[in-house]
């Protein structure tokens, strides 16, 4: 009986040995990354990135995602012209409005965007073809949602780029040395709102010689060309007087706390793209802008006393309250470096827990 036993356990050592494999583990005498393993790899990541692309611009080229920006930077940019009041600071008022414009209309984007390319996906058939054999069901949310920040991304700049202009056309007190005067600088006021029109005309007129879509070019324009007015301001000052050497007097401390809420647009856009697995748009949009709510007011839930329940709302809910540091720019302050890295990091894991859950639901999920 023990020999029996023994020559068992023997070939179960020769049978291991013969494959080099211990515990599921590659012994070192064979290659740890075979050529047709790196061939499935570069399949699977050029089937990643081909998923991506065919979403951003997707939605790149939706109306929405055009109507969405024009919303947002006209709106800025026309906050100097309405200004009454100044809170207590020159240039608050366009900050504070611009930053609001950038969440409030980023947030149907990326909600709706990611929402609606899954879906579509999902119920066209699209996903099956891309999940029979390149691509794997726990990536294959990963490429929408690389999609849609890149849109977002685009959304941030023109946003932000046109806040920069109006906290900069805002009205100051400036000292001439006899007299001190209320000043708007009215060109680049007139200039920033000019931007979209001419971005339009030309996007018009490439599509009308070059056949290139009217939707995408002027996205992706707006944002070129609101760049360019920030450049050319730097060549005269509030007051209509030109100067050869580049100055542009814009308040840079405003970029990092707009990079926050382009974080917390990620955020939400990976959320959405996961409940899209599962649930319809409508689901998906009412669920995606419910998170929203219930971060707003996650500092009053969580700091109300004790409670385990208090503990878990804090744990399950991001607070959105995290990414809203506008206060912090009053009197000429600034967001610290770290600050926005911790931020930015958050918002990444908190995208890496909504793709798996994402991943969780589509595995339930018929898609052939």
């Amino acid at each position: 009986m023990t020999d029996k036993k023994t020559s068992g356990v023997l070939r179960v050592v020769c049978l291991t040995l013969r494959r080099r494999t211990w515990f599921g583990l590659v012994l070192a005498r064979e290659r740890p990354y075979p050529k047709r393993h790196m061939k499935t790899w570069r399949i699977m990541i050029r089937a990643l990135l081909g998923t991506a692309r065919a979403t951003f611009w997707e939605v790149a080229q939706e109306p929405s995602a055009l109507l969405l920006s024009l919303a947002a930077v006209t709106l800025t940019t026309l906050i100097p012209i309405f200004q009454f009041h100044q809170m207590g600071e020159a240039g608050r008022l366009a900050r504070d409005s611009g930053l609001a414009c950038l969440l409030m209309f980023g947030l149907p984007l990326a909600i709706m965007g990611a929402s609606a390319t899954v879906h579509r996906e999902l119920t066209d058939g699209t996903a099956s073809v891309a999940l029979v054999k390149p691509l794997p069901r726990g990536l294959f949310l990963v490429g929408p949602f690389v999609g849609i920040a890149g849109v977002c991304t685009v959304f941030w700049w023109s946003v932000t780029v046109a806040m920069l202009l109006a906290e900069r056309a805002s009205e100051r007190m400036i000292d001439t040395g006899m007299e001190i005067l209320d000043v708007k600088d009215a060109r680049l006021s007139a200039f920033a709102l000019l931007t979209p029109c001419a971005v339009l005309g030309v996007a018009a007129l490439l599509n009308c010689l070059k056949r290139v879509r009217f939707g995408v070019a002027a996205f992706f324009g707006l944002p070129i060309g609101l760049t360019l007015v920030l450049a050319a301001c730097g060549f005269w000052e509030m007051n209509g007087a030109w100067h050869w050497a580049w100055s542009a007097h814009v308040a840079w401390r405003c970029v990092p706390v707009a990079s926050l809420l382009l974080f917390a647009l990620w955020m939400y856009g990976a959320f959405a793209a996961a409940m899209a697995a599962r649930f319809g748009g409508v689901g998906t949009m009412g669920l995606s802008f419910g998170l929203f709510a219930l971060g707003l007011c996650a500092d009053a839930v969580t700091q109300g006393g004790g409670g385990a329940w208090r503990t878990v709302f804090g744990a399950l809910v991001p607070n959105a309250q995290h990414f809203w540091m506008a206060d912090i720019l009053g009197r000429g302050g600034h967001l610290p470096p770290g600050y926005v890295l911790a931020g930015g990091l958050w918002a990444l894991g908190w995208c890496v827990v909504f793709l798996m859950a994402g991943t969780m639901l589509l595995n339930r999920r018929d898609v052939g």
